[in-house]
């Protein structure tokens, strides 16, 4: 690997052993003998001997001029032959210890704080840091030691220098292995023409210094293109923007990094899935890597959550965290008012705004406890405390989500969650160990299907039959005597762009609770709502005649005035606007003044009793909705996060309504008796219709006010 032979050294060895004969009578009367044999300080010893020379005779100078040039080429002469015997002992280590490759190989520009040596900043080589050195670790296991395939998700805090280590690895393995190929997608042009300048950089100071170690590790001429760069040993490097059209298609790669996804433009996931991923066979030496900050709720920390709340075995993708802490940088040494009397770190355990809630505890944790649980240094105390309070304003979300403690931290300033930790950690632990519930149809025992014509409720029996493809979950059938509500959300035709970058159009959802507010079923679909009034009129009688509540907003107006022409009697109708026709007053117009209250509401009656949740696994399903239900921290407004639909929440809100506005939440002037109950038994038919007639003595157009719709 070495240009210089073994001959070479052991000459270079003679010419400095008869130098140093011949100068031993002056290495002896300048007084170096113990110090150290380098050129430098030779050099200096002998100048300060002329110097003391100039009162004696002239013929002493040049022969302490002769000494001390040929002494200093004799050092400089020994010096290299030392250098070449450090590079032969280099020469395997850089190919095998990727930390070592750094240190000698690769220079970075050092901010404030980073690197000990250079406290102030600078420029030097790349001394990797604990947290670098930590994700190396399991990359190089899985991949050089364990020789698999390497898949990696990695949720990291600011400006670790997270993306230049991924670089940094990809051009060790470029110039160790030949015709390896490399990509970098990240998120804007210029980010990715200021990594590219940084590879370029690294590829000539290897060739320059290390081309003797490193065979064929030049760029090759014309290999120098904007957006790729090509060594002579066939490997090769590419540069893409996630701004471009198409990013990367049809390459054949091995190592792909994905960075700051969530900066992508929307649908570019997709489209690098599709065109650019099947290009990574599932080899030994392929790797894929996506990294990324937190940044809003969108496909990244989708992909985060799934990964890491699913066994590694099952996805093949190691989930990285890289917490703040971790940085040496990220540390201030605090003033002398921190400490008492004693010496002893002051903690501020009083003050709310350097608290921390710890999910596993389920508590506000105080400034000491929060340094006790992630062993702080009281440095790194005080510079958590100073950028809360100073850079931060004492908002304590905004420094969670630059420097986050844990990956629920990363994302606290984009959502914060509406329901409580124990309501969702009940939904989880119940969809996984879900009660026996039944999944079906509802349908008319009379055979009618036709939606496009509605017809009246006294001629409408439903029948439920089990299929494991239906839209209707059963946790409790109907029981006799008991009361139910029906909470209806209608789909608004609004579509949102799921992980994968594809449309997901948004549900209609009815939900069913008893009287103690208990959910008992839920309608899930996709249908318009012109035509669901028959899912919802089947699903009202099937459960007891049920009171319905629907949102009266734009579709949901569509959806009442057409099961409004079905007769049933039993909606929801508001006492206001005083005078106006029932239909003007049934069901709920949502609004900013009672959007929050509703569901305020809604939150307390499940916080009371977790039980009331139905849990059950599905396409859509509460498991996916409640986590996912944020408070908008920039308008206050309980919104679905970006990438998920809220129609089983607003569902089962409405039904609260419905149930709070019979039993005397709402002031109604008339309360009606409760229609008859119904037998539990799935075999209805239209005799039982025809019973329900007759015991409620007959249904006239004049219950409903339907006369006096209007329209």
């Amino acid at each position: 690997m070495l240009s210089a032979s073994s001959d070479d050294v052991r000459q270079l060895h003679l010419v400095i052993e008869e130098q140093e004969r011949d100068l031993k009578l002056l290495v002896e009367t300048a007084g170096l003998a113990g110090e150290e044999f380098t050129a430098a300080t030779v050099t200096k010893k002998a100048r300060q001997i002329l110097n003391q020379a100039k009162a004696e005779t002239s013929a002493t100078k040049p022969m302490l001029n002769a000494a001390i040039d040929s002494f200093s080429h004799s050092a400089m002469l020994h010096e290299k032959a030392e250098r070449l015997k450090e590079r032969r002992g280099h020469a395997d280590r850089l190919h095998a210890d990727f930390v070592f490759f750094c240190e000698k190989c690769l220079t970075i520009p050092y901010r404030p704080g980073m690197n000990a040596d250079f406290p102030d900043g600078g420029f030097g080589p790349m001394i990797l840091t604990d947290g670098q050195k930590r994700v190396m670790y399991v990359m190089i296991t899985i991949l050089l030691v364990e020789g698999k395939p390497l898949r990696v998700i990695i949720l990291k805090s600011r400006q670790l220098g997270n993306t230049t280590l991924l670089l940094a690895f990809a051009t060790w393995l470029m110039v160790k292995y030949p015709h390896y190929h490399v990509m970098l997608i990240i998120d804007k042009g210029p980010h990715a023409r200021t990594k590219r300048n940084t590879v370029v950089s690294w590829l000539d100071h290897i060739y320059d210094e290390f081309h003797d170690v490193f065979e064929d590790c030049k760029i090759k001429k014309g290999g120098r293109g904007e957006k790729q760069l090509e060594l002579d040993n066939g490997s090769m490097m590419f540069f893409e923007s996630a701004e471009a059209p198409n990013p990367g298609t049809s390459e054949m790669i091995h190592f792909l990094i994905e960075s700051e996804k969530p900066k992508w433009p929307a649908g570019r996931a997709e489209q690098v899935r599709t065109s650019v991923i099947p290009g990574i066979p599932r080899a030994k030496m392929t790797v894929h890597v996506d990294e990324s900050t937190a940044h809003g709720v969108g496909p990244f920390k989708r992909k985060w959550d799934r990964v890491a709340t699913t066994k590694q075995s099952e996805t093949d993708v190691v989930p990285i965290f890289l917490p703040w802490y971790i940085s040496l940088e990220y540390a201030e040494v605090p003033p002398p008012h921190c400490y008492d009397r004693d010496g002893s770190f002051i903690y501020l355990d009083d003050d709310e705004e350097l608290r921390d809630y710890d999910a596993e505890q389920d508590r506000e944790l105080d400034e000491s406890e929060y340094a006790e649980k992630y062993g702080l240094s009281v440095e790194q105390v005080y510079f958590r405390r100073k950028k809360i309070k100073v850079d931060f304003d004492g908002v304590r979300s905004s420094f969670d989500q630059e420097y986050p403690t844990t990956p629920d931290h990363a994302y606290r300033l984009f959502q914060m969650g509406f329901f409580g930790a124990r309501l969702l950690k009940y939904i989880e632990d119940q969809t996984e160990n879900a009660e026996p519930h039944m999944v079906g149809f509802l349908s008319d025992a009379g055979g009618y299907t036709d939606v496009s014509r509605p017809i009246l409720t006294t001629q409408v029996a439903p029948v439920f039959t089990e299929n494991r493809r239906g839209n209707t979950y059963i946790r409790e059938l109907p029981c006799v005597g008991e009361e139910y509500f029906i909470g209806a959300d209608t789909a608004e035709g609004k579509a949102i762009v799921d992980e994968d970058g594809r449309e997901d159009p948004d549900y209609n959802c009815f939900a069913v609770k008893n009287a103690y507010g208990r959910t008992v079923a839920y309608h899930i679909s996709r249908i318009k709502p012109e035509h669901a009034w028959f899912d919802l009129l089947l699903l009202a009688i099937f459960y007891n005649m049920a009171w319905v509540n629907g949102e009266r907003n734009n579709t949901g107006l569509t959806l009442l005035a057409f099961f409004w022409l079905t007769g049933y009697p039993n909606n929801v109708i508001l006492p206001k606007p005083v005078g106006a026709p029932a239909i003007e007053r049934t069901w709920t117009f949502v609004s900013g003044a009672n959007r929050g209250p509703i569901l305020n509401k809604y939150r307390s009656s499940v916080t009371a009793d977790p039980s009331r949740m139905f849990c059950f696994d599905a396409e859509e399903c509460p498991r996916k909705q409640y986590p996912n239900f944020v408070i908008n921290t920039k308008t206050g407004k309980p919104e679905a996060a970006s990438g998920f639909h809220d129609d089983i929440v607003f569902g089962d809100a409405h039904a609260d309504v419905a149930r709070r506005w019979r039993f005397g939440d709402y002031i109604v002037s008339e309360v009606h008796t409760p229609p008859p109950p119904v037998d539990d038994s799935l075999n209805v038919d239209q005799t039982w219709a025809d019973e329900v007639v007759e015991q409620q003595g007959g249904f006239m157009l004049e219950d409903t006010d339907f006369i006096h719709m209007g329209w």
